[in-house]
């Protein structure tokens, strides 16, 4: 009986051969290796991220004001100039001036609150120049008067420095009586621009603050930038980032005393 070797009943060819058939595990994609996940940062955990760097640059751009600004006003107040109403010089707005008194008393204070919570307090002092005509209004710190007797002189010389400012009209409608008295008496009281005028003898305090501000604002910034880099939520970004907190609004609080009221 002869055979056809060239059949479809070769069992090496058939369909139903093991190695030919679908369920070869190695043509399986069962067996497949799985595709490796690459895990793409959220848009919530983007935008975070981008949030925190914008937040870091601007205040970052703040803290350059306002070194700016304390460095203006230190250099300004080394470059003060003296002075003298017998000499014939003049008090103007924005000047920075020396001047040195033998006579001085407090003649008001300005109590700041923020909802009945006080923030601070100006002490403001009425001092006679050597031409024995002249009031000069002072703000100085509330040891101030310490310089001074009980008759109000001193018997040496009280020097205070510092930047020409316009008196607040708050301010100024409540001295507005004691400040009458004292021109009645015939003393000459600087104004400018129909508003008394002081020499803010706070001025090197206030940009000593602003440095402090400075300084706050960059680290808390720097805080916020290296938090913004790290991934996932830990006790130590967490931590990291109530530092930066504590420093901005800290530093926020006082920048905000200092422009206004210093």
């Amino acid at each position: 009986m002869d055979y056809n070797m060239n059949q479809g009943s070769d069992p090496m060819n058939q369909e139903s051969n093991p190695m030919n058939q679908s369920m070869n595990p190695m043509n399986q994609g069962m067996y497949n290796a799985p595709a490796q996940q690459v895990n793409s940062p959220s848009p919530k955990k983007k935008n975070n991220k981008a949030a925190s760097i914008i937040a870091g640059i601007l205040i970052g751009a703040l803290a350059i004001f306002i070194l700016a600004s304390a460095i203006i006003d230190l250099t300004k107040m080394g470059k003060a100039k003296e002075y003298n109403p017998l000499s014939g010089a003049t008090l103007n707005e924005g000047d920075y001036v020396e001047v040195t008194i033998h006579f001085g008393a407090k003649i008001g204070t300005n109590k700041h609150t923020i909802n009945f919570i006080p923030i601070g307090t100006e002490h403001y002092y009425g001092a006679i120049c050597d031409d024995r005509a002249t009031l000069l209004l002072i703000r100085e710190s509330k040891s101030f008067d310490e310089n001074f007797d009980e008759d109000s002189l001193s018997e040496k010389d009280v020097i205070v420095k510092g930047k020409v400012r316009k008196l607040d009209s708050k301010l100024q409608d409540e001295l507005s009586s004691e400040l009458a008295q004292l021109s009645a008496s015939g003393l000459n009281i600087p104004t400018s621009r129909s508003s008394y005028i002081f020499i803010d003898g706070m001025t090197k305090t206030s940009a000593i603050l602003k440095l402090i501000c400075f300084g706050a604002y960059i680290v808390g910034a720097l805080l916020l930038i290296i938090v913004s880099k790290k991934s996932g939520v830990n006790k130590k970004n967490q931590a990291l980032g109530v530092v930066a907190g504590i420093l901005l609004i800290g530093a926020t609080i006082v920048l905000l005393h200092t422009t206004i009221y210093m």
